[in-house]
């Protein structure tokens, strides 16, 4: 293995370098002789905001997915070595004609769960609004994606997600 500096050495903390450090580092393994390479890993994390599990500046982002029809639909579907969490989530629609169902879903891309479903016919609902909307923060990686599905009478729903990236 080359060493972990040199594979990073163009890399800078602006750069959002959690996929490229996540490649470099995914194959050490938790063994004496690599304590050292284990010591410098914890460091580059430490540096790049990877530990602390607040989010990493400058990387807030509103992901936004168009449907216009009930197809489960991805929001968001984060790469390996990427940690995304939800703030909040809203939709936009067009020329609604009475009462949409919207479901949203955690995948694994294989097996899919329900985590909530509001009913509204208003033409910009924001889901936190109901009680019944799970406790956030919540948590997408590599492995579990969000999606969505939008029932009812529209011309188009553009959903709406801000995420910030916690690894």
């Amino acid at each position: 293995m080359a060493d972990i500096w040199d594979n990073l050495n163009t890399t800078k903390l602006g750069d959002d370098p959690g996929q490229l450090i996540n490649t470099q580092t995914r194959n050490i393994h938790l063994e004496k002789k690599n304590k050292q390479l284990l010591s410098d890993v914890n460091l580059i994390n430490d540096a790049s905001f990877r530990t602390d599990s607040g989010a990493i500046p400058g990387t807030g982002t509103i992901k936004t997915a168009t449907v216009t029809d009930n197809t489960k639909t991805d929001l968001i579907r984060p790469v390996a070595g990427e940690l995304w969490v939800l703030n909040s989530i809203s939709a936009d629609v067009t020329n609604v004609g009475g009462t949409c169902t919207y479901t949203f879903f955690m995948t694994d891309g294989t097996n899919s769960i329900r985590w909530f479903y509001y009913q509204s016919s208003g033409a910009s609902p924001v889901f936190q609004a109901d009680g019944d909307f799970p406790d956030m923060p919540m948590y997408f990686d590599e492995n579990i994606a969000m999606q969505f599905t939008v029932s009812g009478t529209y011309d188009s729903v553009q959903m709406n997600g801000c995420f910030l990236r916690i690894r």
